[in-house]
């Protein structure tokens, strides 16, 4: 399987973006341009950036170079187009109380101006309960909560325990190796959105794994059913997106 280009990856992750796709997980030994290219969608999409590490806390960003850096002592300032921009943000302030991991999370559920969060290597961290727990709780109220979705794309987990507060049609991505911890929940979830008079539409990928849309694109992937599930849900998802 052909290597996508950065401009079909960028492309891409301004689909899931703009597809209001709660979590992204982003796998690079590139960490710059990994961070950059989130930066360029956003900047596409009109959308705020913030950034996280443990060392540094969180702190919002500039979408793209040349975009204007806040949060510094002496107001904002622009960075000229081939400046180092990460240099400049060396002086941006962090909010208070966020280098934690599980005390960052839970401070996303206070911020309300609409915007994306890179969190670098959180994975680390993913060993403690109390992270898992708030990054789960964090993604689910960003799919619940907000009163602007035109629809919501779920890949795992179950529903929230409240579905009335659900405002989008959800549309399910589910792999086949996850039928036992997930595809057993979704019976359930159908019965509850509809009695709750909500659209839920979830299909199930013959015989894919795990993180298909991974694997569909790893050139070790050996299973076909990863490649198959994963064009399918590019294809849906863009069917959607065209549609609304």
């Amino acid at each position: 399987m052909a290597t996508p280009s950065i401009a079909d990856a960028l492309q891409r992750l301004k689909t899931l973006i703009d597809s209001s796709t709660p979590i992204v997980v982003m796998e690079t030994v590139e960490e710059m341009r990994a961070v950059r290219m989130v930066r360029s969608a956003c900047g596409a999409l009109n959308l705020a950036t913030f950034e996280w590490s443990v060392a540094s806390g969180l702190m919002r960003c500039g979408s793209t170079v040349g975009d204007v850096i806040t949060g510094t002592d002496h107001g904002p300032h622009y960075a000229p187009p081939h400046a180092d921009i990460d240099s400049i943000e060396q002086n941006a302030k962090a909010l208070y109380n966020s280098r934690e991991p599980a005390q960052m999370l839970a401070n996303l559920e206070g911020i309300t101006v609409e915007a994306a969060f890179i969190l670098k290597d959180l994975h680390r961290h993913m060993d403690d309960p109390i992270v898992v727990r708030r990054l789960r709780d964090v993604g689910q109220r960003f799919a619940t909560n907000r009163k602007d979705l035109s629809a919501a794309f779920v890949f795992y987990g179950g529903a929230p325990a409240d579905i009335t507060t659900i405002t989008a049609p959800v549309y399910g991505f589910y792999a086949a190796s996850d039928a036992a911890r997930i595809g057993v929940t979704i019976p359930g979830t159908v019965d509850a959105m509809k009695a709750a008079g909500k659209k839920y539409d979830p299909i199930t990928y013959d015989n894919s794994q795990h993180g298909f849309m991974r694997l569909g694109e790893d050139p070790s992937n050996t299973n076909t059913a990863n490649v198959t599930a994963h064009d399918q849900s590019w294809q849906r998802m863009l069917t959607i997106l065209k549609a609304m």
